[in-house]
């Protein structure tokens, strides 16, 4: 939906059994596997019971992710970032959220965006700087990368842009409860109080299940 001024206030009943054993299927059962050790195999082999329960955990309030273990995956710079491995059940409710607020933002994007988007790679965005920079031979080209921006993003800021276009408090707690899950680190667990590390839900928005 274009229109800008639209506001969605009753979300949360698009969470359904079906919605959900659907994200399951997209997963990749090749991935790592969280803290739990339970693989995608696994889950399955009680699938009806466990979306049903967790269905009812999430529309009850009572859902809460699992600690995501940490791995960290070196860069060409030299440097590590970190990449947050979830649990099974989690990475469901990640993407399931990420198919709803792709419908709501995905149509709100300008064209010249093809970052993580569905139908749109690099190579596009390349053909298109092509195009664009064809008359201006004497120009020059500038890449701008935001250090450690997911890293960074501060929840407060996000969860404001997320209400102005999303009124459903339920839906808004869920994500909430998403961005703030805790982090294993080591014999600890610690409540991430800042930005989205990747692998979680942050890479789930920017990476919708049929583009893996």
């Amino acid at each position: 939906m274009k229109n800008k001024s639209t506001i969605f206030n009753n979300l949360g009943h698009l969470i359904r059994a079906d919605m959900l054993k659907e994200q399951y299927r997209l997963l990749n059962g090749k991935k790592a596997v969280g803290i739990d050790n339970v693989t995608k195999e696994v889950y399955g082999a009680n699938l009806d019971d466990n979306i049903n329960n967790l269905v009812k955990n999430i529309r009850h309030g009572t859902y809460k992710p699992k600690p995501g273990r940490v791995a960290e995956i070196p860069k060409e710079d030299g440097s590590k970032r970190p990449l947050v491995i979830s649990c099974i059940e989690d990475k469901i409710v990640q993407l399931a959220v990420s198919v709803i607020l792709n419908k709501i933002y995905e149509p709100l994007f300008l064209p010249c965006s093809y970052g993580y988007r569905p139908g749109k790679n690099c190579h596009d965005a390349l053909r298109a700087l092509n195009q664009a920079v064809y008359n201006y031979p004497s120009g020059a080209i500038i890449e701008i990368d935001i250090r450690k921006y997911f890293n960074k993003i501060p929840h407060k800021e996000l969860m404001k842009i997320l209400r102005k276009k999303i009124s459903d408090r339920r839906f808004l707690r869920l994500i909430e409860i998403l961005i703030i899950a805790p982090i294993k680190e080591g014999n600890k667990n610690k409540i991430n109080s800042e930005g989205c590390p990747q692998g979680g839900l942050c890479e789930a928005l920017h990476k919708p299940p049929y583009a893996k």
